[in-house]
């Protein structure tokens, strides 16, 4: 009884308010897209809430204010694809249930529900290309039609001879069963999900309307005897329908994946007719029909084809056969090399929009796709060879993504109705919310919202661009910028291309202004950010200029006849009248500007443009007109300094100014007022102090150039100050950062050897970048390397995968789940663990910041199957204390039983040979923390008789120390440039100015002359980068020298690392054996466990040397304790490396010239190499496929082909260059009976 009474109180509310209009008329002002959203939502919620009958005078006057909410949006701007299927049925409903006895006599209701179908199949979700809005349209306009007529198509079909009933069977029903794409359930009855209202349209599992669902119509009889028929078949007579349907077949033909769709049920219209009256102009219809469809490119044309030839065949006069289907082989060819082109892209579309929900995802499948189309597209001046798409080619797949991703308010999942239950358990939960998961939740939501919004974004931009270059039809051009403003409101980008494109078009000021006033009058774009707002002024500015230059030519056109509007251009700013109307119009925008700035003064986080692009535009502009008008600029510049003290560029920017006016003093005095300010940090002081010196260098005495050169360096190391205090208080933080609790549950400290080999300590970002440059060549800026250790995640749980590209596909759908988390620097994997039915990846990002968002995704779905995610290093343990025989196997066979295993990494030996620990990384973090139960457990006997226990001990990144010789290279400089008079001991005094120099080598000729190079040690990493950024440039007996970090200089394995470098002898290449065919991710300790186990146990190989190569392409170079083990090995002639890897075995091959010897005879003139360390960029770049991985917690990837250079031994093993081939000849073995021969001297 009280539901009852709740429920009829309610209905009595709303029913009021739909006459009194007390809520709905107060919401029917709504002014954005949100509150837009609102106001239908509420209306949806409260049809929900009732339970008044369809047609009851409640729910019809809730319906019709619903309706008019989607009409004034529809005006302001666009419908979502499933508003725009509640529209069409919502106005269906209405219109049938205005009809006394629910049947529609007047023609004009039915024409205007054909209409506004036809209306909204041009600019569904933004797109002009919506499949599912001209399914309906067409479905909607062939049932009407046969209802009018009294045709079942079926009937008709069962009637016809074998061929035609099964092309009728083909054209009735869509050739992929299943949902529209875009088209969900609830689309199938559109009224009754969104309102709770029973009796509308509905539509089947392919998207067309049912016709029993439609409005009731008369039939032909029936409207002839009451007086309309005219009316009537003037709507829905065959002719009519042709043309409707023709024009909508036209429109959505550029859809290759999709347009079958609506050929398909147009064909059986065409089929249906032919068999009703058999004449040859119907017959030719078809024909002709055929001919236009095999032109198209469309993924089912062999189907069409087929039935072409079938028709030709049965239909046409056996004498044309050959002709017609040579001639129609030659559309097909050239429609198939399109559709063969796109297929790659269109698969990876079609993999992403059926495994995933995510828009962005798909978002970032069609940006690769739009990308590759405009490369495909015909312009103007270029020439036509490899185009394949025409300007109208090209827009139909822009169109196509449009309707998929280019509306910010369009979904790919089911959404929950909006019942009045729903709306309140959310409102109660969010009444629950504390400040912080308040904080949070809208965190998310805002960078979900933008993340969708700068999709679209990008869409529209590249649309707009393709059909500037292209030189699109002008009709075309302000169709697509009219819509893109309409769903993206709020881009500044959007609105000035269209300016600048209605600029070039030569609109009116009128247009231009009326555009300008749309833009900033909602205010949707000052609420993105003033930035958004400086884009539309600037453009308004560029179409000014250009309007001028327009009336200049046209004033004066002889003037202007040899260099055109690039010449008039320049001289607007010469001319009194234009330079004033730009410049009018730049004051303008300025104030505009000002006033945006001091209205969100304090209110908001909007920085403003800090790139103070209007005021840079407008201080040129001044300069540009002269003498006279430069000074107009003075003002500008003291309203910034005022308004924007500190934004570095403000000062900098000022000072160009004056600096440009020849007003030294003037621009002294700014810069050292910046560099006196107290909000401007170090980096900032550091350019003000560049520009200081740059100034004096122009304009200044010798006394004020010392002047500026010494301020230079007083803030240079403050600002090194700044950033050491920084290094060092993120160090401390790094401790505090990382949960301890299971490493100090096991209680025990790591051995020597541990800190011995991890990599480098965590190290702070500098808080002042420009002041501290990226080191020669790194590919990427310089971020902190302790973030290498706490920015990555284990993804388990992923489908398997069996090739590449399974691999492929997986990558595709990691990327997709994981973009809005951050940038992804590194993906290894994903790989199959031994026994696993599931994969795993190894995700690494640029920052530490991003991990928490990735957390976010643990039990989100790929493919149908939960994925979970957990911290990398969670998933490592660090494992030591084991024997000397223990390998790879061993330590998989021991951890395998707590879970999957990603990988186990081991060091290489090079550095010391005692290393006995490896990495172990599971696929999760509960293996993980179930394989600590092998801590302390006894694992064997050292040779002195002790026992040894194994170290199970969780991979902790905070607590790494640096290996000793890991840093090396990090502090080594390399210098260039060098005079020829230059000495060891001027070096060591320029360097020794910057920091402590511990050893300085400069590199001879044969003939005892300098080479001009130096490399140089410095004590500390932040010693060498200090004097590299203060010395690089610097002059060194007049001669201005190049600094940087010291890279490897060699080729590969065997390249010799200096011209000075020693050459190998013939006794150590003879116990040397290469090895081939090795994986991508192979680890020299491996390689080395692999041919110790061959040659008889531990100690029996030196040194291992990897050179990775594509895969089953590696080659390492293993030297032997003697020459008579590595030749028992090349007895062998192959080594199993794995199940997968076959390796082939041969002696060192000898070239001319001997490599590098060990270190201990080594040149010292040669750089140093850290081997098997961090790639020299901080973090490798790009999709680490499976490549392996190794050191302290999280590890690196091992650089690929581009980045060999840097992850190679300095003792080189294999030759290279010219030498004595003789000597070689003599001693090297040739076969194997030689080897053979070697081994019975060596017994």
């Amino acid at each position: 009884m009280k539901a009852m009474h709740t429920s009829t109180t309610l209905d009595q509310s709303m029913e009021m308010d739909s006459v009194n209009g007390t809520d709905d008329e107060r919401r029917s002002h709504a002014s954005s897209r949100s509150s837009y959203r609102a106001w239908i939502r509420s209306i949806e919620a409260k049809l929900h809430a009732s339970n008044a009958a369809p047609t009851s005078p409640t729910r019809i006057g809730l319906l019709e204010t619903l309706q008019k909410a989607l009409e004034q949006k529809h005006q302001a701007y666009l419908l979502s694809s499933a508003e725009t299927r509640l529209f069409s049925a919502l106005v269906a409903f209405l219109l049938s249930s205005s009809q006394a006895g629910g049947l529609i006599s007047d023609a004009s209701v039915v024409a205007q529900l054909l209409q506004l179908h036809s209306d909204l199949s041009r600019d569904s979700n933004g797109s002009a290309l919506d499949i599912a809005a001209f399914q309906a349209y067409t479905s909607l306009t062939l049932a009407l039609h046969w209802i009018y007529t009294g045709v079942d198509p079926a009937q008709v079909a069962e009637r016809c001879e074998p061929w035609i009933s099964q092309a009728m069977t083909l054209s009735l029903s869509s050739s992929q069963e299943g949902q529209v794409e875009g088209l969900g359930l609830v689309s199938k009855d559109p009224l009754l999900y969104w309102t709770a209202t029973s009796g509308g349209p509905r539509l089947d599992a392919t998207g067309n309307y049912l016709p029993s669902s439609l409005p009731r119509i008369p039939t032909a009889q029936q409207a002839e005897a009451a007086g309309v028929g005219p009316a009537w078949e003037a709507l829905l007579g065959e002719e009519a329908v042709r043309e409707r349907v023709r024009e909508a077949n036209s429109r959505a033909a550029g859809d290759s994946l999709n347009s079958h769709k609506v050929w398909n049920p147009y064909l059986a219209f065409e089929i249906v007719h032919w068999q009703l009256n058999r004449s040859a102009t119907a017959a030719s219809i078809i024909h002709n029909v055929f001919l236009a469809r095999l032109a198209i490119p469309h993924v089912t044309i062999d189907e069409t084809y087929q039935l072409f030839s079938t028709f030709v065949t049965n239909s046409l006069p056996p004498d044309v056969y050959e002709e017609t289907m040579s001639s129609s082989s030659r559309l097909v060819g050239k429609a198939k090399a399109i559709v063969d082109a796109c297929e790659p892209y269109e698969q990876g579309l079609a993999h992403t929009s059926t495994s995933s929900n995510d828009a962005s995802a798909l978002a970032a499948s069609w940006k690769y796709y739009l990308r590759w189309i405009v490369t495909k597209t015909e312009r103007d001046g270029v020439k036509p060879g490899g185009f394949l798409f025409d300007v109208e080619g090209a827009s139909a797949l822009f169109e196509r993504a449009i309707a998929q991703v280019g509306y910010p308010e369009q979904t790919h999942s089911e959404q929950v109705a909006p019942t009045v239950e729903a709306q309140e358990t959310e409102a109660k939960a969010r009444s629950r919310e504390t400040r912080q998961a308040r904080e949070s939740r809208v965190a998310v939501e805002t960078q979900s919202q933008r993340v969708s919004e700068d999709a679209c974004q990008g869409i529209w931009r590249e649309f707009v661009a393709l059909l500037n270059i292209a030189h699109a039809p002008q009709s075309l051009v302000l169709d697509v910028v009219e819509r893109a403003n309409k769903s993206l409101p709020f881009s500044g980008s959007l609105w000035g291309s269209t300016l600048r494109c209605f600029g070039k078009l030569r609109l009116s000021r009128q247009q231009i202004e009326e555009t300008l006033a749309r833009a900033l009058s909602s205010g949707e774009v000052q609420a993105r950010g003033t930035a958004e707002v400086v884009d539309v002024l600037l453009a308004r500015i560029d179409v000014e200029r250009e309007s001028q230059a327009a009336q200049l030519m046209l004033a004066d056109p002889a003037t202007y006849a040899e260099g055109g509007l690039s010449d008039a251009q320049a001289a607007v700013a010469r001319n009194p009248e234009s330079f004033l109307e730009v410049y009018t119009l730049l004051e303008w925008a300025l104030e505009t500007i000002k006033g945006i700035e001091a209205q969100s003064r304090g209110k908001s986080k909007d920085a403003g443009d800090t790139s103070l692009r209007l005021e840079k535009m407008a201080s040129r502009w001044c300069e540009l007109g002269g003498e006279a008008m430069v000074a107009l600029a003075e003002g500008i510049w003291e309203h910034v300094l005022k308004a924007k003290r500190s934004n570095v560029l403000a000062w900098r920017e000022a000072a160009a100014y004056w600096a440009r006016r020849g007003s030294a003093s003037k621009a002294r005095g700014i810069l050292k007022q910046g560099l006196e300010r107290r909000d401007l940090d170090g980096t900032a002081k550091v350019q003000l102090a560049d520009d200081l010196v740059d100034l004096e260098h122009c304009l200044g005495t010798l006394s004020d150039v010392e002047v500026a050169r010494e301020r230079r360096i007083v803030e240079q190391d403050k600002a090194w100050e700044a950033y050491n205090s920084y290094y060092t208080q993120q160090q401390q933080q790094s401790y505090a950062d990382v949960e301890m609790d299971d490493s100090e549950e096991v209680g025990t400290k790591r051995k020597a050897d541990e800190d011995q080999q991890h990599h480098p300590t965590a190290q702070g970002s500098s808080p002042n970048n420009d002041a501290i440059p990226p080191k020669r060549g790194k590919t990427d800026d310089r971020k902190p390397q302790r973030d290498r250790e706490f920015c990555s995640v284990m993804v388990s749980g992923l489908p398997a995968v069996t090739d590449d590209r399974d691999t492929d596909e997986v990558l595709q759908k990691i990327e997709a789940l994981f973009k809005d988390c951050g940038e992804i620097s590194e993906i290894t994997g994903p790989r199959v663990p031994a026994g696993s039915q599931t994969s795993a990846a190894l995700i690494e990002f640029t920052d530490r910041s991003s991990i928490p968002a990735a957390h976010t995704k643990d039990k989100k779905r790929i493919d149908g199957q939960f994925v979970q995610v957990d911290l990398g290093y969670e998933c490592t343990l660090y494992v030591t204390n084991f024997s000397e025989e223990a390998d790879d196997h061993w330590i998989r066979t021991l951890f395998s039983p707590y879970g999957d295993i990603f990988d186990v990494r081991w060091p290489s030996k090079r550095y010391a040979s005692n290393r006995r620990f490896c990495y172990v990384q599971f696929t999760t973090q509960q293996s993980a923390t179930s394989a600590l139960a092998e801590h302390q457990k006894e694992v064997g006997h050292s040779p002195q008789g002790e026992a040894l226990r194994l170290e199970v001990l969780r991979s902790d990144p905070a607590r790494k120390k640096v290996r000793s010789d890991a840093a090396s290279t990090e502090r080594e400089l390399y210098v260039t440039k060098l005079p020829r008079s230059a000495t060891v001991d001027a070096l060591r005094s320029m360097f020794g100015a910057e920091g402590d120099v511990e050893d300085v080598r400069m590199p001879t000729n044969p003939d005892g002359k300098p080479k001009g190079v130096a490399f140089i040690d410095m004590r500390t990493i932040l010693d060498a980068e200090k004097a590299m950024q203060v010395l690089n440039g610097a002059r060194l007996k007049g001669k201005a020298i190049s600094v940087s970090i010291a890279q490897a200089r060699v080729s590969g394995p065997g390249r010799a690392t200096s011209p000075n470098a020693p050459r190998m002898d013939a006794e150590r290449r003879s116990r040397c054996v290469k090895a081939r065919g090795l994986p991508l991710d192979a680890q020299e300790a491996i390689i080395q466990q692999l041919f110790e186990r061959m040659a008889g146990g531990p100690g029996t190989v030196l040194l291992v040397e990897y050179e990775p190569g594509k895969e089953g392409h590696g080659i390492a170079t293993i030297e032997f304790q003697d020459a008579s083990t590595a030749g028992r090995i090349l007895l062998a002639s192959t080594a199993q490396y794995d199940e997968q890897h076959l390796l082939s075995l041969s002696p060192l091959e000898h070239r001319g010239a001997a490599a590098a010897v060990p270190p201990s005879s080594a040149s010292h003139f040669a750089p140093r190499q850290v081997v098997g360390g961090a790639a020299r960029g901080g973090v490798a770049r790009g999709r680490g496929r499976g490549r392996g991985s190794f050191g302290g917690g999280i590890g690196f990837t091992r650089s690929s082909e581009g980045h060999q250079a840097q992850d190679r031994a300095t003792e080189s093993m294999d030759v290279d260059g010219a030498g004595d081939l003789s000597a070689a000849a003599s001693t090297a073995p040739k076969s194997q009976e030689a080897f053979r021969d070697m081994l019975n001297k060596g017994k």
